[in-house]
């Protein structure tokens, strides 16, 4: 049995990308993995790609029909045979020593269950990294979690019956991990292990005000869990600076925020530095 299940879902990606994902796991310095490759049926056949590899690590499936990203990840999951899984996506770079450094962190940390990294977003080159010990109040906050960059022990999703939710079109993963961190620990490495591809045609990019409708359904369910009590729960939603309602025409198109010690203007998704005048 591997150590470590790598769990990739590949829907309409280029070629490009997909090698450049596949390669970053095939080139990692810990080796004993599987690599599990689920095609939910592309318009373009991928099989002839990832066979071009010829690696007996890799374990390729397509679905019959296509099956949405959550279905596809369950799917995954039920396949795996290791005793972690490595989230992968199609598009993204793990870097060489990601698996390596993550077996060591969750061998040596038995109470972890899901253990995540820092992240580049590139070709932007920003760099993210969440903190290492994550409570249920830090994920209430806002998603601190690198899904792509996750490694979850399997037995303890499968104990508690923790799959991705098709409800939602932007936050299935902020969704699992505001589920699974009522029964499990949480945690991150900060260091970056993670090059995140982010273009427009990436689904939070094109779809923002889905995205804000998932996350504020996510933030009241754990509300909702955590008490029945409404006064608390907007005493909580002020503590933690939750927004309890839509942005607006304006918020949407202008915004003032606070970036590597400058305020930025932001018009029409245009930034600008704001900066004081010389009396």
């Amino acid at each position: 049995m591997p150590k470590v299940s790598v769990l990739m879902p590949a829907y309409n990606v280029k070629e490009e990308y997909l090698r450049k994902a596949v390669e970053s796991i095939l080139n990692q310095t810990f080796k004993d993995f599987e690599f599990i490759i689920l095609d939910d049926c592309s318009d373009r056949d991928i099989a002839p790609i990832i066979q071009s590899y010829n690696d007996n690590r890799i374990r390729f499936y397509r679905n019959e029909k296509n099956l949405g990203i959550a279905a596809s990840r369950n799917k995954l999951m039920d396949l795996a045979n290791g005793e972690y899984a490595a989230v992968m996506d199609s598009d993204d770079i793990s870097l060489p020593e990601r698996l390596e450094k993550q077996v060591a962190y969750m061998d040596s940390h038995p109470e972890v269950s899901v253990l995540s990294t820092g992240y580049e977003a590139f070709p932007k080159r920003e760099v993210a990294v969440h903190p290492e010990n994550v409570t249920y109040l830090d994920l209430l906050q806002c998603c601190r979690v690198t899904h792509p960059a996750a490694m979850l022990r399997i037995s303890d999703f499968r104990k508690y019956d923790l799959k991705y939710d098709s409800q939602y079109e932007c936050s299935q993963d902020y969704d699992l991990w505001s589920r699974a961190i009522r029964y499990v620990k949480i945690a991150n490495l900060p260091e970056v292990l993670l090059k995140y591809r982010v273009e427009g045609q990436n689904i939070t990019q094109r779809k923002r005000d889905v995205l804000f409708s998932d996350t504020r359904k996510v933030q009241n369910n754990m509300l909702n869990f955590l008490t029945s009590d409404k006064k608390l729960q907007d005493q909580i939603r002020m503590m933690l600076k939750l927004p309890d309602r839509p942005l607006t025409f304006w918020q949407k198109i202008f915004s003032v925020y606070n970036k590597n010690s400058q305020k930025l203007l932001v018009i029409f998704g245009k930034s600008f530095v704001l900066r004081k005048l010389n009396k």
